[in-house]
């Protein structure tokens, strides 16, 4: 009897999982007519990475589920029966969102400092957050724009190559090390990702992938000004000695800063065009919702890379992604219009999205060391979740 090496066995193992997972979704998808199987792997993919239902780490995960998956259904609901040309500006909706992240970071550095600690809005430790500021401005920008061309679930999963990328990004500018196996699954889910795009445009007509082509170039926009302003956070928000309140404050004022000029020319753009200046024009109360979602995302974002990691955070995206991709198959795109019938079913696209969560699956079941996500959770643990020493260059 042949004896395969523990090496070779391992990776049989692995392919045969995720082609196993991926024949099976595809076959129960197509029978049963619904996403079932994606909300089953995204379930899949909660258990084997945060294993221990009681543990408050797996509350804090599951708000921030919850809150991405709710932020692009929002926005698209605020959007719903709008002509394009009434629409609120997206640069005010990000200005006022950071100028509110900004009054509550102050409120919550002033409650919890001691010993007379101030917060230095204009010093050195400000100046650091500046590029990062820049590139979520850029990002979020790019996020509200992506949205007014493809659904809720096409833009989500779209969003899975953003793993790829921050893993490639934390290469090289952290010094972090994958396994074999960590990047075959990366590579599959970027691979998958392309190839879903590629069959959804083809069932749609000339103008329809005109439209999503836009929607595609402010994706890519957003998935390297967002990867990339996600490593410099980390590694900041990880290696200043300051409390999460006093950082988001930090980075807020250089993101006041930025947004007020974006801001200011934008409103007299505006005013120059209808004769009137008014930037809170078209705004509803819609719009204070997106504001809302954004500010609770703004923050849980922060914490989570500060004391876990951003690798965790995609991680948690992909299963808010399983669940967007499933609502939009069920109900249509607009899932707040009872009238809203529900997205044609199509095989290939099924099979790419359960590919996606397959991958996904498998790089976060790496057995023992293999897996980031186990030495991030002993080292928190051992340290009570004080920040994490980064190897690779300084970054500022």
């Amino acid at each position: 009897m042949v004896s395969l090496k523990p090496t070779i066995r391992r990776k049989l193992q692995v392919f045969t999982v995720v082609v196993s997972l991926v024949i099976a979704g595809v076959v129960l998808a197509y029978v049963l007519h619904s996403p079932v199987v994606p909300i089953l792997a995204a379930a899949v993919l909660y258990y084997y990475t945060y294993g221990n239902l009681g543990s408050p780490k797996l509350w804090l995960i599951l708000v921030y589920l919850l809150v991405d998956l709710s932020k692009g259904l929002i926005v698209s609901w605020s959007l719903a029966n709008k002509d394009p040309g009434k629409t609120p500006s997206e640069i005010s909706i990000l200005f006022v969102k950071d100028v509110v992240s900004l009054a509550m970071g102050y409120v919550f550095a002033k409650l919890m400092g001691s010993e007379g600690t101030e917060v230095n809005v204009l010093g050195y430790d400000t100046l650091r957050f500046l590029p990062v500021a820049m590139l979520f401005m850029t990002s979020q920008t790019c996020a509200l724009k992506a949205l007014n061309y493809l659904d809720p679930g096409t833009f989500k999963l779209l969003l899975q190559v953003c793993l790829p990328t921050i893993t490639f990004f934390s290469w090289c500018w952290l010094g972090r090390m994958y396994t074999k196996r960590q990047v075959l699954c990366v590579a599959g889910v970027f691979m998958f990702s392309i190839l879903f795009c590629v069959a959804k445009t083809r069932q749609e007509t000339s103008e329809v992938m005109a439209t999503s082509t836009v929607g595609l170039i402010y994706t890519t926009v957003f998935v390297l000004s967002s990867c990339s302003g996600s490593i410099l956070s980390e590694k900041l928000l990880k290696t200043t000695g300051d409390s999460l309140p006093v950082q988001v404050v930090h980075m807020k004022v250089c993101s006041v800063l930025i947004g007020f000029v974006a801001f200011t020319a934008h409103g007299l753009n505006q005013g120059l065009e209808v004769g009137s200046w008014n930037p809170l024009i078209l705004w509803d109360q819609r719009t204070l919702v997106v504001v809302a979602i954004y500010v609770a995302s703004g923050w849980l974002v922060a914490y989570i890379t500060k004391r876990l990691s951003s690798t965790t955070k995609n991680v948690t995206q992909a299963g808010s992604t399983a669940l967007t991709y499933a609502l939009t198959m069920v109900l249509g795109k607009d899932l707040f219009n009872p009238q809203a019938q529900p997205g044609p079913f199509s095989v290939p696209a099924t099979s790419m999205a359960v590919g996606i969560m397959a991958c996904v699956v498998a790089y976060w079941t790496s057995p023992g060391r293999d897996s980031p996500i186990a030495a991030e959770r002993e080292l928190i643990e051992k340290d009570h979740f004080k920040p994490l020493p980064l190897k690779g260059p300084v970054l500022v």
